[in-house]
C-alpha cells in the first residue's frame, strides 16, 4: 500500500477531514433531501448500541482488494476514553475516542505505531463522530467537512451478515463517505465516493469478543556454548489494558532445552518507558533479577538478551537498565547510574 493509499485509509476511519474549501452546492442538496423519519417514543437509543466500548473486541474488514484487509482491536479503555488499533497489511495506526454526554468524539490519531502504548490521555483535535441524542441531524466538523446522520433505520449488507443500524454521511469538496454503524457491533461498513462514483468499500467480515490482540514479538535467548544470542519470533496474545511489560516478562521467562532465558528466579519487568524525543528506553527490573547465578560471560549474554528483546519491540538502540529504580550492579557486572547501554546485534542467529 503506497503512501497515498495509507493516507486515504487513515482518513477513511476518521471520516476524512483534510481540505479547507467549501463543498459544492450539489452536496448540500443531500441535506435538504434527507427524508423525515418519525421515531416511535418507545424506541430508546444509546451510544452503546452503535459504538460499544467492550474489552478484547476485534473487527476485521475486507476492502475492495485482498490487500485492503483491516483489523481493528481495543488496546486500552480508560474511563470514558477508548484506544482502537487499526492494522493494515503494511501499517498500523491508533485512534482515540471519548464518550461525552452529547456524543462520541474522535480526539487523536497516532500513526506508524510499532509498540503497544497507552495514548488515551492524548487530545489533538475534537470531531463529533456520533451525536447524542441519536436522531436525524447534521453538524459541521471543519470549514470544509460536514456530517449528516442520514438514516436511523437502514439494512446493512456485509460479509459478516445482514445487519441493521444507522447511516452517517461525511461530505467534503471532492469526496464523501458513508459510515454504517450496526446495533451492538459498531462500525460495520464504509463506502467512499469520488465524483459520485463508489471507489472503495470496507465491509465487516469478522466480529468477535473475548479476542486478545495478536502480534509477533522477537525474543532473544543466550546461546552460552557458542557465545552468542539466538532469537525466535513468537506470537503473543495481549488483552485490553495489558501493558507490554507483562507479556514481555512472560516471553522472556520461557525456558529452552538448549538456551538460557533472559529471566529466571521469578524476575519480572517492573516498568518500561521510551523517551520519544531521545529514543532512549528505560527498563526497571524487580529485585529477583540480581539473583541469577552465572559466570560473567553468561550473565552478560543474559542481560543482552533482555535488552535486545525490549529494544527490538520498542525500536530503540540504547537502554538505561535499573533494578528497583537503582543502577544494575551484581558481583560481576554493573552499570553506572543513567549509563546508556548500546544494543548488541552482532553474532545473533535465528533459533534453530
Amino acid at each position: 500500500m503506497g503512501s497515498n493509499k495509507k493516507m486515504l485509509l487513515t482518513l477513511t476511519f476518521m471520516g476524512g477531514l483534510v481540505s479547507w474549501a467549501w463543498f459544492p452546492n450539489t452536496r448540500l442538496n443531500l441535506i435538504e433531501e434527507t427524508p423525515k423519519v418519525v421515531v416511535q417514543e418507545q424506541i430508546s437509543t444509546t451510544l452503546d448500541m452503535y459504538f460499544p466500548m467492550i474489552r478484547d473486541t476485534v473487527w476485521v474488514y475486507n476492502g475492495t482488494t485482498y490487500l485492503d484487509t483491516l483489523t481493528v482491536s481495543v488496546d486500552f479503555i480508560r474511563g470514558n476514553a477508548i484506544q482502537l488499533r487499526y492494522q493494515a497489511p503494511d501499517s498500523t495506526f491508533l485512534k482515540i475516542y471519548v464518550e461525552e454526554d452529547d456524543g462520541i468524539y474522535e480526539v487523536a490519531t497516532i500513526e506508524d505505531v510499532y509498540a503497544k502504548k497507552d495514548y488515551t490521555d492524548i487530545r489533538q483535535y475534537k470531531y463529533a463522530l456520533i451525536p447524542m441524542p441519536i436522531e436525524l441531524c447534521d453538524w459541521q466538523i471543519s470549514n470544509s467537512a460536514h456530517r449528516i446522520l442520514f438514516n436511523m433505520d437502514i439494512d446493512i449488507n456485509t460479509e459478516f451478515g445482514n445487519l441493521n443500524g444507522i447511516e452517517i454521511v461525511t461530505l467534503e469538496p471532492d469526496v464523501f463517505y458513508k459510515h454504517y454503524y450496526a446495533d451492538k457491533i459498531g462500525l460495520a461498513k464504509i463506502q467512499i465516493y469520488r465524483d459520485d462514483r463508489l471507489v472503495m468499500t470496507y465491509s465487516l467480515d469478522e466480529y468477535s469478543q473475548d479476542s486478545p490482540l495478536r502480534e509477533k514479538v522477537r525474543v532473544y535467548w543466550a546461546d552460552v556454548e557458542n557465545n552468542r544470542l539466538v532469537y525466535e519470533d513468537v506470537e503473543v496474545f495481549s488483552r485490553t489494558n495489558e501493558e507490554p511489560r507483562h507479556f514481555l516478562s512472560d516471553l522472556l521467562s520461557m525456558t529452552h532445552e538448549k538456551y538460557v532465558p533472559a529471566l529466571t528466579n521469578h524476575a519480572f519487568i517492573q516498568s518500561i518507558y521510551k523517551d520519544e524525543h531521545s529514543g532512549i528506553i528505560y527498563v526497571d527490573m524487580s529485585d529477583e533479577y540480581l539473583l541469577m547465578n552465572y559466570d560473567k560471560n553468561t550473565e552478560y549474554l543474559v542481560v543482552q538478551s533482555l535488552l535486545n528483546t525490549v529494544a527490538t519491540y520498542y525500536q530503540g538502540v540504547e537502554i538505561i537498565l535499573s533494578v528497583d529504580r537503582k543502577p544494575y550492579r551484581s558481583s560481576q557486572l554493573h552499570f553506572d547510574d543513567n549509563e546508556l547501554i548500546p544494543i548488541n546485534l552482532v553474532s545473533i542467529e535465528p533459533l534453530s
